[in-house]
């Protein structure tokens, strides 16, 4: 998905840098980073970061052992940050530690065009 160049001054309008930002730069900054997208699937077709894996909310607890085979930092996104949230905290809950609430995709489009 290719974005103007108006969108993405609005973008960076919005998403003001702060201390999560830089975070979550450092951590899509490294090469073992893992995305998963946790929307529905017929978001996740509208659009999608690149490379990311699809495990929509409702299949997390039942994708469990492939969460747990994924090397590097786990950073999981929805479109606001509501669902991915609840899926970092089910996963932590089951013992899963290096996952991370990406947020919403718009915010880390952001994150990656600067």
């Amino acid at each position: 998905m290719k974005m103007t160049e108006r969108a993405k001054s609005f973008l960076q309008h919005i998403f003001k840098t702060d201390n999560r930002t830089t975070g979550m730069q450092q951590l899509l900054n490294n090469p073992e980073a893992v995305f998963v997208d946790v929307r529905n699937e017929w978001e996740f077709e509208e659009g999608h970061l690149p490379n990311a894996r699809h495990i929509p909310l409702e299949q997390v607890a039942l994708r469990l052992p492939e969460f747990r085979e994924m090397d590097g930092p786990v950073i999981l996104y929805c479109r606001s940050g509501n669902r991915s949230g609840m899926a970092v905290r089910l996963l932590q809950q089951a013992g899963i530690s290096n996952v991370h609430n990406g947020g919403g995709l718009a915010y880390l489009q952001n994150i990656m065009l600067n």
